[in-house]
């Protein structure tokens, strides 16, 4: 079985420049739960948690800069559906207890496109700032997140929302671009629309 593809040269030694498969990674992240055929672009760059379940098909890809400082991070016990895809040039930062559906995508970067005479694919990547889930949140199925936004804990984002602004703690966000739907009322102890609630959380 091809446990790894080179970038330029690299070997099953050097972790910083190459691509580790399902195989692979259960060797090099022995805590870790891997479902079939999931991939991570430069695994030293990667961190992951006790007890981290990451479903089949699934793939991380990060950029290794001079420091091979980490790059994407993830807490104990949290979960990745099948078909996620995660990025990161800056930082992607996840906390404990994370649930994830099935075809979520996450990235801390996007393409330069301003030169019109100059090719998308030569133009570089550009960040807006680190990606930021914080503990016991709830990621619905599709959905996208992108670069520079922090979702608050105890959040939920719906199903195929592109997440476009910062989701504060203890709320419900659906909609492409995600707004917030619901709120938890901590005097009520229940989740109330934000339609019929006084907004009580700043961010």
């Amino acid at each position: 079985m091809l446990y790894f593809v080179s970038l330029r040269g690299a070997t099953m030694d050097n972790p910083y420049d190459c691509v580790y498969y399902t195989d692979k990674l259960m060797q090099y992240f022995p805590h870790v739960q891997f479902g079939p055929n999931c991939a991570i672009v430069n695994p030293a760059l990667v961190e992951l948690g006790e007890n981290v379940v990451i479903g089949f098909n699934s793939s991380m890809f990060t950029v290794c800069d001079s420091e091979h400082s980490k790059k994407i991070v993830i807490g104990k016990g949290t979960q990745i559906g099948s078909y996620n895809s995660f990025a990161a040039m800056n930082n992607l930062i996840i906390g404990n207890y994370v649930l994830f559906a099935s075809f979520v995508n996450i990235t801390d970067h996007s393409h330069v496109y301003e030169d019109i005479n100059n090719p998308i694919m030569f133009q570089g990547s550009t960040s807006k700032g680190p990606v930021i889930i914080e503990d016991n949140c709830w990621i619905g199925f599709g959905s996208h997140i992108l670069s520079g936004i922090k979702i608050g804990k105890n959040s939920v984002i719906g199903a195929n929302s592109v997440v476009t602004k910062n989701i504060p703690p203890y709320c419900v966000a659906a909609g492409s671009p995600a707004k917030i739907i619901k709120e938890y009322n901590f005097k009520s102890k229940s989740w109330k629309n934000v339609n019929s609630c006084k907004r009580f959380i700043f961010f």
